[in-house]
């Protein structure tokens, strides 16, 4: 993946606070913002997924095994790929 050029409006206040905590550790502006927004990013993917947890928490007890649901959708899909193999085979049959 490349690296692209993003403007951002900014604060005066909060333009130098950034690149005075940036000069003072050595970092480069760039990759601790890139770094500070995939942070903030993650923590509210989080937040949601948390959210949704206690959204959905009630239905657990009804929930099935997820190596089982696995299962249970391949054998689904093998047996809807062998069907239609056969009805392809017994169209070029009769055709």
């Amino acid at each position: 993946m490349g690296i692209v050029s993003f403007a951002l409006k900014l604060s005066e206040a909060t333009r130098e606070r950034l690149k005075e905590f940036c000069d003072k550790r050595g970092l480069k502006i760039g990759h601790f913002v890139e770094q500070a927004l995939l942070e903030k990013m993650e923590r509210e993917e989080a937040l949601e997924d948390a959210r949704e947890f206690a959204l959905y928490r009630h239905e657990e007890p009804h929930a099935i095994d997820f190596e089982e649901y696995l299962k249970e959708r391949r054998g689904k899909g093998k047996r809807a790929r062998v069907s239609g193999q056969n009805y392809l085979q017994g169209a070029k049959r009769s055709g």
